[in-house]
C-alpha cells in the first residue's frame, strides 16, 4: 500500500479567530504529507506587511525536531489590529492593546448546554490564598468548571473545580474561624446541583458540599450575622425560599424563610443593618410573576421585619441594594423596576420616590451606588440598553448624565463598578456593552464622574460576547486598580475561548478609592470583620457576596438625622446652636473613650489596599474635608493614622497608646466642634433648608 499524496495544512495556534495581546504570540501549524513534514508554511501580517516563516528544526518553541510541527513567535509591534493569514487559509485578528496586563487574557472551556445569563454572570476578585496578591474567580460555560486565576494570569493551584458539572455562580466569605484567607461558596445551575464550598486550595471544605432544594441561578451572599466571627451564606434555591447555612453547612436557626410569595426565585440578597438596632436585616426580592415582585426584608433570625412584604412592578431579575441615598440618616433599598425606574423604599417599605431613567433593559440591571460628586451622600446609578444613568436620591439628575451608549449595542449580562482606575484620586465609572448585530464583540467603557469619558474608550473586545458585570481591583498590589472583564462568547463550537481581560490605565500610585467594586458591591481588599456597632454607609453594612464592602457614613448624616432627632425628643425643639453640639460632642466622646482602639483597626483596614481613606467612610470622627469638604472637619480616624502618632511622640515622648492617643484626639474633637463648629452648623443649616427635612 502507498501513501497518497494529500497534504495536510492546517492551524495548530492561536486556536481561536481572535486574539488580545500586547505580549509574544506563539504561531504554530500542521504541515505534514505522507507522515513526514511538507513544504515550509509561512503567516503573513497584513498591516506590517511581515512574511514569518515558521520551522520544525526543534528550536526555540518547536517542541521537536521533523514531527510536522512548525512554529514561530511573534509579538505586535504596537498598539493596534492585526490580520495574520495562515497556510490552510485561515485568519486570526490580533488586537494588541499596551494597557492590557500580561498573561491576559485568559482561555477557559465553553461548552454546549444551559446557564441563567444575567448579571449573575460577574467577575469575582479576593484573597483565597496567603498570597497578599488577589484572585480572580470566573465560571466556565456552560457546564463549568469554576476557574480560580491569579493576578498574572497562571492557574491556582487546586483549581479549577468540578462539582457538579454546571455553571457556577460563587462567592467568598470567612468559612472557616481563624483563616486569614476567603473560602469560595458557590451554587449550580446543574440537573443534579450543588451548594458547594471550598477553601482557596479547591478543596471541599467540611460538611460540604450539600444538596439544595432544587437549582441555584444566582451567587449567594455571606456576611457574619449572629456574631460568631464565621459568616453565614444565604442563598437562593428556587423553592419560594431563602436559605441561610453555617460555615459548617448546618442550617441556621430560623430559616429557610417560609412562604409562596412571588415567583420561585430570592434573589441575590442585600445585608444591611436597616433600624439601627446593631443587627444585620437581609434583603432580597423575589422572582417576577403576573402580580409583579416582591420585596422581603428579614431580621437575622429568619423572622419578618414589619411593613415587608412590599409589592412592585420589576423586572425578571432583581438586586435589590441598600444605601443612604438622600441624605436623611437612615438607609434606603434601591431596586429598578419595570419599564427603566428606579424604585426607592423606605427602610420600613414605604416607596419614597420613583426615578424614571434614560432607555429601559431586556430582563435585568444591577444598581451602582457611589458618592461621585464628593457630598457624602452616594448618588444611584443604572446602566439600561441605550444610557449610562446617575441619578440622586431625590430624584434629580447629577450634571453630566446620562450618556448614551455606543450605537448598536446593549446591556447583555453588565452593569456598572466604580472606583479610581487612572491616578487621579477620583472616581470613574466603568462598564461594557455588547453589539447587537451578531459579531461576538463588545466595547469597554471608562468614564469619568462628570460624564466625559477617558481618552481611547470605548475599546473594542472581540469575542466579548453579551460581557459580565467586571470587577475593579489591585490586583497585584502594585497601587493601581485594575479593570477586570469577562466574557461568555460562544460560536457553537466546543473549545477554549478568551474569557478574561484585566487592564491598567496606569497613572500616579497609589490610585484613589473603590467605591463599588464589583457585583452588589464585593470590594477587594484585606478580609473585614462585623462591625461592633452600627453605621450606615454607602451600602450601610455591605453584602458581602464575594467580599464584604463595609463602608460606614459620616457624621454629617447622623447628626443631620438621628441626633436631630435625639435632641427634638430631649429638648422638644429643633436642634440648633450649641445644644446641637454638645450632644454631639458626648456621642464623640463616648465613641472616642470606648471603642477607639477598634475604630482604628478598621480604618487601617480601610486604608489596607486602597491606598487612600475613603470618602463617605468617615469611622470615627466628625466629618471628612480631604477633597475641599464644604466646612467638614477630618475624622479622628484619619487624624490617629497620619498625626496623632506624631504629636503624642513629641508631646508624650513614648509611643501613641491607651489614654493619652484617645486625650488628644477628644481634645482635637472639642476644639472643632466648640470654635469651627459654627462654620459646620452654618453649612448643615443651609443643607437642610435646601433639602427641606429640618
Amino acid at each position: 500500500m502507498r501513501c497518497r499524496h494529500e497534504p495536510l495544512v492546517r492551524r495548530l495556534q492561536p486556536r481561536t479567530s481572535t486574539v488580545s495581546t500586547s505580549q509574544q504570540l506563539v504561531l504554530a501549524t500542521y504541515s505534514v504529507d505522507c507522515g513526514l513534514p511538507y513544504s515550509q508554511p509561512s503567516v503573513t501580517v497584513a498591516e506590517t506587511g511581515e512574511t514569518l516563516l515558521l520551522r520544525d528544526d526543534g528550536s526555540g518553541w518547536d517542541e521537536a525536531a521533523g514531527d510536522g510541527v512548525f512554529t514561530t513567535t511573534w509579538t505586535p509591534p504596537r498598539g493596534g489590529t492585526f490580520t495574520l493569514t495562515f497556510p490552510d487559509g485561515s485568519v486570526v485578528t490580533v488586537q494588541s492593546d499596551a494597557d492590557l496586563k500580561p498573561g491576559f487574557p485568559i482561555q477557559t472551556w465553553h461548552s454546549a448546554g444551559s446557564f441563567q445569563a444575567g448579571q449573575g454572570l460577574h467577575v469575582l476578585v479576593g484573597n483565597i490564598d496567603t498570597d497578599p496578591a488577589l484572585e480572580i474567580l470566573v465560571t466556565g460555560l456552560a457546564g463549568g468548571p469554576l476557574y480560580a486565576f491569579k493576578a498574572d494570569g497562571s492557574t491556582v493551584p487546586g483549581w479549577p473545580v468540578l462539582d457538579p458539572p454546571g455553571a457556577a455562580y460563587p462567592a467568598l466569605g470567612r468559612l472557616t474561624a481563624g483563616s486569614s484567607a476567603l473560602d469560595v461558596v458557590a451554587g449550580h445551575f446543574a440537573i443534579q446541583a450543588r451548594l458547594s464550598a471550598y477553601s482557596g486550595a479547591g478543596t471541599p471544605l467540611p460538611g460540604w458540599p450539600r444538596p439544595p432544594a432544587n437549582y441555584m441561578s444566582s451567587p449567594p451572599t455571606t456576611m457574619d450575622v449572629d456574631g460568631d466571627g464565621v459568616d453565614e451564606i444565604f442563598t437562593d434555591e428556587q423553592d419560594w425560599n431563602l436559605h441561610a447555612y453555617h460555615g459548617d453547612a448546618t442550617p441556621a436557626t430560623g430559616w429557610p424563610t417560609t412562604g409562596f410569595i412571588g415567583g420561585q426565585e430570592r434573589s441575590m440578597s442585600a445585608i444591611a443593618d436597616l433600624d439601627g438596632d446593631g443587627r444585620l436585616d437581609v434583603i432580597t426580592t423575589s422572582g417576577s410573576t403576573s402580580p409583579g415582585v416582591y420585596l422581603f426584608a428579614y431580621r437575622h433570625d429568619g423572622t419578618l421585619r414589619p411593613g415587608f412584604p412590599v409589592n412592585f412592578a420589576g423586572s425578571v431579575h432583581t438586586f435589590p441594594v441598600v444605601g443612604d441615598v438622600d441624605g436623611d440618616g437612615v438607609p434606603e433599598i434601591i431596586v429598578t423596576g419595570f419599564g427603566g425606574r428606579v424604585l426607592i423604599f423606605s427602610n420600613t417599605g414605604v416607596l419614597k420616590r420613583t426615578v424614571l431613567l434614560q432607555g429601559t433593559w431586556f430582563y435585568s440591571t444591577a444598581p451602582a451606588l457611589a458618592d461621585l460628586d464628593g457630598d457624602g451622600i452616594p448618588e444611584i446609578i443604572v446602566q439600561t440598553n441605550s444610557h449610562l444613568n446617575v441619578v440622586k436620591g431625590d430624584g434629580s439628575v447629577l450634571a453630566g448624565w446620562p450618556r448614551a451608549l455606543p450605537a448598536n449595542t446593549t446591556l447583555g449580562n453588565a452593569s456598572p463598578v466604580v472606583g479610581d482606575v487612572d491616578g487621579d484620586g477620583l472616581p470613574e465609572i466603568v462598564t461594557v456593552v455588547s453589539d447587537n448585530n451578531g459579531s461576538g464583540g463588545g466595547y469597554l467603557l471608562v468614564y469619568r464622574r462628570d460624564g466625559t469619558i477617558i481618552p481611547g474608550y470605548p475599546r473594542r473586545i472581540a469575542g466579548l460576547g453579551n460581557g459580565a458585570v467586571p470587577a475593579i481591583a489591585d490586583i497585584d498590589g502594585d497601587g493601581r486598580n485594575d479593570i477586570i472583564v469577562a466574557s461568555d462568547y460562544w460560536n457553537g463550537t466546543s473549545g477554549y475561548y478568551n474569557r478574561l481581560w484585566a487592564f491598567s490605565l496606569g497613572g500616579p500610585t497609589p490610585h484613589g478609592p473603590i467605591l463599588w467594586g464589583q457585583l452588589m458591591s464585593q470590594a477587594p481588599g484585606p478580609l473585614r470583620r462585623r462591625p461592633r456597632r452600627r453605621r450606615l454607609g454607602v451600602d450601610d453594612h455591605a453584602r458581602r457576596s464575594g467580599l464584604g464592602h463595609g463602608d460606614v457614613e459620616p457624621d454629617r448624616h447622623q447628626l443631620r438625622g438621628r441626633l436631630l432627632r435625639a435632641l427634638r425628643e430631649r429638648h422638644g425643639r429643633d436642634a440648633d446652636g450649641p445644644a446641637e453640639r454638645e450632644l454631639g460632642l458626648r456621642r464623640l466622646e463616648r465613641r472616642v473613650r470606648r471603642p477607639i482602639e477598634y475604630v482604628h483597626g478598621h480604618h487601617q483596614r480601610h486604608h489596607g489596599r486602597d491606598g487612600d481613606i475613603r470618602r463617605g467612610s468617615d469611622v470615627d470622627g466628625v466629618e471628612d474635608r480631604r477633597r475641599g469638604g464644604r466646612g467638614d472637619v477630618k475624622p479622628c480616624g484619619h487624624r490617629l493614622r497620619q498625626h496623632l502618632r506624631g504629636g503624642l511622640l513629641e508631646r508624650h515622648r513614648r509611643h501613641v497608646d491607651g489614654a493619652a492617643k484617645r486625650e488628644l484626639c477628644l481634645r482635637r474633637v472639642e476644639r472643632r466642634l466648640r470654635g469651627p463648629g459654627e462654620s459646620v452648623h452654618r453649612h448643615r443649616q443651609r443643607r437642610h433648608e435646601r433639602d427641606g427635612n429640618l
